[in-house]
């Protein structure tokens, strides 16, 4: 009975996120992509491949392409929503955790959609690896870890926008997390013990991590050179390895809904 009921709300909130956002909206979402593929892929091709260092150099570059646009798809959805969130709280008792999941299936559609237009650009846009791939096809390696760093950031825009009570507190946020993505990734420099800690929960660091397996990162050119220069991500090209990358980012994902759940029941500790 309980689960039916949180069925049901879920449901009513997926309707409602959909016919939120306008074509305009829309418009905006599957543009971005096109646009930063069409920027970013020519730049990389050029490297790609060609050395270990400046494989690890374009992947990072693609993660952070990748962050970005999955925070600018989520972080203004709650904090922008504050207000009727609160009335309809204290009206119809709106189940908060049955919105937020119900947001977060929305999200996921969306990032499907943008990670298929970045990775289709990314298979005709680069060149051709000669040793790639894990598992199945490396087409499919390559978009599922693209989807799970999109869909990684999107669920940190979330806890980020239930987090802030206005849009320009939710904002002004952004620039850091994509900074201390680009510091703790483990890409720019060697980190100190400390800081290596605190780069484990970070989705930049995994979602290289994967993309540089899938690569073969470190049979290129300098591949040792790099193991000692970055000794903290392993790049090991196994299929045990790439799995713990993903399960990492889809760990990440789960704990940053459960804490979007957590600080968005605050709003009944909001004044009407």
């Amino acid at each position: 009975m309980i689960m039916n009921s949180f069925n049901n709300i879920c449901k009513s909130h997926l309707r409602e996120a959909f016919f939120l956002k306008t074509k305009s909206d829309y418009l905006k979402l599957f543009l971005i992509p096109i646009i930063l593929g069409c920027i970013i892929y020519p730049i990389i091709d050029d490297l790609i491949y060609g050395s270990a260092y400046d494989t690890q150099t374009s992947f990072f570059t693609l993660v952070c392409a990748l962050i970005w646009v999955g925070l600018f798809n989520s972080i203004q959805v709650f904090c922008t929503r504050r207000e009727t969130i609160k009335m309809r709280y204290y009206q119809e008792r709106m189940s908060i955790s049955g919105y937020v999941f119900s947001q977060f299936i929305f999200e996921m559609l969306i990032c499907f959609i943008q990670a298929i237009i970045l990775a289709i650009m990314f298979f005709y846009m680069i060149k051709k690896p000669d040793n790639v791939g894990l598992y199945i096809n490396w087409k499919i390696e390559y978009f599922i870890t693209f989807y799970l760093i999109m869909i990684a950031a999107d669920a940190l825009g979330l806890f980020v926008s239930a987090l802030s009570k206005n849009i320009q507190n939710a904002m002004s946020s952004v620039p850091f997390v994509l900074v201390a993505q680009m510091i703790l990734s483990n890409a720019l420099f060697s980190l100190n013990t400390n800081f290596d800690k605190v780069s484990m929960i970070m989705i930049s660091r995994w979602g290289i991590d994967a993309l540089g397996s899938i690569a073969h990162i470190k049979e290129l050119k300098g591949g040792i050179l790099l193991k000692g220069k970055f000794p903290e991500i392993t790049y090991a090209a196994s299929k045990s390895h790439l799995l713990q990358c993903w399960s990492v980012l889809i760990l990440i994902v789960i704990v940053s809904i459960l804490l979007a759940v957590f600080f968005l029941n605050r709003v009944k500790n909001d004044r009407i």
